[in-house]
């Protein structure tokens, strides 16, 4: 028989640091050289976090708005698949729609897109992967262990486009 009685539940509210997030693993080689996403410019030398070869850098925090353009690139040491996922909408989890292939093959590529107008305002997570080229990087991978590559996640910010309102013109005869 059971009892009716339940067990507390607790509730994890949104952080983009919660340790919610998957940690990926990755054995090193086809190492991040550099990332750069607005304000955020991170250039680092060789494979590190060993033994996951994943890191996490809370600074600095890029800011974009929502709807517009933006360009992200990076480097790896030698060529390599590259992806990219940002959490847009805080479920703490790097979802096939939040995905961006940067390159497949070389050791430096860029893409350009528009940031969701669906974003959620506020501070959240982005993932960076390289793994060795001829291996699957794709948009279901952001939490997969690879047999090579790095791992480096960022926080972002993402604030909601603000609309001009018209202003009215103001005729002192009818005040």
């Amino acid at each position: 028989a059971t009892s009716g009685v339940s067990s507390p539940v607790v509730v994890q509210s949104f952080s983009p640091t919660s340790t919610c997030y998957c940690t990926p693993t990755a054995l090193g080689g086809a190492c991040i050289t550099n990332v750069t996403f607005g304000s955020l410019n991170n250039t680092t030398t060789g494979c590190t976090g060993a033994p996951t070869y994943y890191n996490m850098y809370t600074t600095p925090v890029p800011n974009f708005t929502a709807g517009a353009p933006v360009t992200f690139s990076m480097t790896t040491d030698v060529s390599s698949i590259t992806s990219m996922w940002i959490d847009y909408n805080h479920d703490m989890a790097f979802s096939p729609s939040e995905w961006q292939q940067i390159y497949t093959s070389g050791t430096s590529g860029s893409v350009t897109f528009n940031i969701p107008f669906s974003a959620i305002s506020g501070q959240t997570r982005m993932r960076v992967r390289s793994r060795l080229v001829g291996n699957l990087n794709g948009s279901a991978d952001a939490c997969t262990a690879f047999g090579s590559g790095e791992t480096e996640d960022y926080l972002v910010t993402f604030k909601l486009k603000q609309l001009k309102r018209k202003e009215e013109k103001s005729n002192s005869q009818f005040r």
